[in-house]
């Protein structure tokens, strides 16, 4: 007898981008909370007042985004699985304001060295509706887009 198990299959999405920085100044831009205020946010006019890091496996971070105009902060949360400086990082992530969303997504960076750049690849890998591909793609979309815009301007990250 075959059946459902009620679980919503695995899915996936991946992106890479490449950016003009070693692997150490890209990984940094994840892991300083001070660097990752200045480029965080699905589209420009994002701010992100509320950035917690505890960077260490089982740590926890949360990651609050204000969208222009408005009052409330949409909050990013997780724990970090795997913290491989500079090449690899891996962590949950769930949206805290949305209620009975399942099993939280696992966020994979790799950092790939380049040479003069280093490679990024995001894979965001959740159970859910395959609609959810769209949603997430344009919201990484826009992060990696900043992320770009950041370390493309003079001075550090």
């Amino acid at each position: 007898m075959t059946g459902s198990t009620g679980l919503a299959p695995k899915r996936s999405i991946e992106l890479r981008r490449t950016y003009p920085a070693t692997l150490e100044r890209v990984f940094s831009a994840w892991t300083q909370p001070e660097l990752l205020k200045e480029w965080w946010g699905v589209a420009d006019g994002y701010t992100t007042p509320l950035v917690e890091i505890d960077l260490k496996i089982g740590g926890r971070y949360r990651f609050g985004m204000l969208p222009p105009g408005q009052d409330d902060l949409i909050v990013i949360s997780g724990e970090y699985r795997a913290i491989e400086p500079p090449e690899r990082l891996v962590f949950t992530w769930a949206i805290e304001s949305e209620t009975g969303s399942g099993e939280a997504s696992t966020i994979t960076l790799r950092f790939l060295d380049r040479g003069a750049s280093t490679e990024l690849v995001l894979k965001h890998e959740y159970a859910g509706p395959a609609a959810l591909s769209d949603e997430f793609r344009a919201g990484w979309e826009g992060m990696l887009a900043r992320l770009r815009a950041r370390i493309g301007s003079p001075g550090e990250i």
